[in-house]
């Protein structure tokens, strides 16, 4: 099944305040609504994507650069749209580096960044569709047992009210559950630029 990849659209400007020192902003907008996704899992997101990005350069000397920034991402995700497989939540992230020019052709580049996640809670009162499961059984049990499809149909539809039905005072049926999506990141870089 094809799927697509969302349209972006990206914002940013540079500035420099003095010859060593540089500022960066940046936003992107990712239209992720319009992105057609597996089984059509996109209309169940609550909204688009959007980063906001900022970050500063600045040369220590001819030879040595250091560099910051932070970008924080804010997804418009819903309890639907929530999977264990696959999952995003709204995250800030920053990190720092430094570059060495090592002669006119080569600048070895250090960096470490972190992104730090917020967490996301789904709820159920019918916890991973499993009412919808022991209904089927039920069925399947009614009607082997020699009952009607009318009868059988019924029996289900009656377990699955009872078990997804609220019975606490916090409106919790016999069924509730509830994940909650976080993690973090943590990310060393390495790298030499060449100019050939």
């Amino acid at each position: 099944m094809p799927e697509d990849s969302p349209a972006l659209l990206t914002l940013g400007a540079r500035w420099s305040v003095i010859p060593s020192l540089r500022l960066n902003a940046g936003w992107h907008h990712y239209f992720d609504k319009d992105a057609h996704q597996y089984k059509n899992h996109q209309k169940n997101l609550g909204g688009n994507t959007n980063e906001f990005l900022f970050g500063a350069e600045y040369d220590v000397s001819k030879m040595v650069e250091v560099s910051a920034g932070v970008q924080k991402t804010n997804y418009k995700m819903t309890g639907d749209y929530m999977e264990d497989v696959s999952f995003v939540v709204n995250s800030y992230s920053y990190g720092f580096g430094f570059g060495v020019h090592l002669n006119k052709k080569m600048t070895l580049n250090v960096a470490y960044f972190q992104t730090n996640y917020s967490d996301f809670t789904a709820a159920s009162n019918n916890y991973n569709d499993l009412a919808n499961l022991t209904g089927t059984i039920v069925k399947g049990m009614a009607t082997k047992l020699g009952q009607s499809d009318e009868v059988a149909a019924g029996a289900a539809e009656e377990i699955k009210n009872m078990l997804t039905k609220p019975v606490t005072e916090d409106g919790k049926s016999l069924l509730y559950g509830k994940n909650t999506f976080t993690r973090t990141n943590h990310v060393f870089g390495l790298g030499l630029n060449i100019d050939f």
